[in-house]
């Protein structure tokens, strides 16, 4: 698969940020944080996530902001903080999602149309972005195939928890850091043809080998899979949900929150099914030009 191999390569340089992006997002981030301060000056705005990283797709990805200080936190804070948002002119509508894990509130930033993800506190946050950047500085496939992937569930509009039940950032980069320890080429440098066959894996473990009904996954103290009877992490009513432990909180299953994984495996084993076939009838996977002409024309 040396063809799909260097397609990955293309669309890497076509779709990861430029320091113009990187810009951009500095300035909207820059006026979000000046409306934050304005209500509490003795707050602490940080940035995780993505941005945080570097691996965000510059036309969809969101930024993830956290607000820090003494106390805040609760539903009267979330509604300062929207209220506060609206009369700035940094944005029209703000949506306070309370029901999810950790409540946020999501808005455009009106200036650059970038989206915003706010919330109040920070846990694991910031090591799991020390993680990240250690992959993806220890594996040098990690970057590429992560911005495929995310762009991949962008395109089916599976790659959000909240209201589609896609698969997160977060759980994304656990998924794939576990491929890449147990694969056989998942160290492998650039300027050798493993892209393909990493790419080609993925789909075909999540989409088809692993039975999640048995079997969950976790990175936590190395790659491994476990068995979900000695776990608490099985969903009596979905059992066909996949199972991901959260490297820092061991317990803690990432992967439950996707709640549409039938429809995610489905792609996958579709996907899969037709990079082999094109591989076997074309001689190439002939990736985005046919295959994916999304990926091809909007990166």
């Amino acid at each position: 698969m040396v063809k799909l191999h260097r397609e990955i390569q293309s669309f890497y340089e076509r779709a990861k940020p430029k320091e113009s992006d990187d810009a951009i997002r500095k300035q909207a981030l820059h006026r979000v944080k000046l409306v934050i301060l304005g209500v509490w000056p003795f707050s602490d705005v940080k940035v995780y996530g993505s941005f945080a990283t570097g691996l965000y797709l510059p036309k969809v990805s969101d930024v993830d902001v956290a607000i820090l200080g003494d106390g805040l936190g609760n539903s009267g804070h979330f509604r300062t903080l929207s209220a506060a948002l609206r009369s700035s002119g940094i944005t029209k509508y703000v949506e306070h999602v309370g029901r999810a894990r950790v409540p946020i509130l999501k808005f455009k930033e009106h200036q650059s149309g970038i989206q915003f993800d706010n919330r109040f506190g920070l846990n694991q946050q910031l090591r799991a972005a020390e993680l990240i950047s250690d992959v993806r500085a220890s594996y040098p496939c990690f970057a590429p195939l992560y911005l495929l992937l995310k762009a991949y569930l962008d395109e089916k509009n599976l790659n959000e928890v909240y209201g589609s039940g896609g698969i997160n950032s977060y759980t994304l980069f656990v998924m794939l850091y576990i491929l890449l320890q147990v694969h056989p080429d998942g160290s492998q440098t650039l300027s050798e043809s493993g892209l393909g066959y990493l790419w080609a894996s993925f789909l075909q473990f999540y989409g088809r080998s692993l039975n999640v009904q048995d079997y969950g996954v976790s990175c936590a103290r190395g790659a491994h899979f476990f068995l979900m009877a000695h776990r608490n992490f099985k969903v009596p009513l979905q059992p066909y949900l996949l199972a991901v432990e959260d490297p820092f909180l061991p317990g803690n299953d990432i992967g439950k929150a996707s709640f549409n994984f039938r429809k995610i495996q489905s792609a996958f084993m579709k996907t899969f099914d037709l990079l082999i076939l094109s591989h076997v009838q074309k001689g190439s996977a002939f990736l985005f030009r046919q295959a994916f002409p999304w990926l091809a024309t909007n990166f």
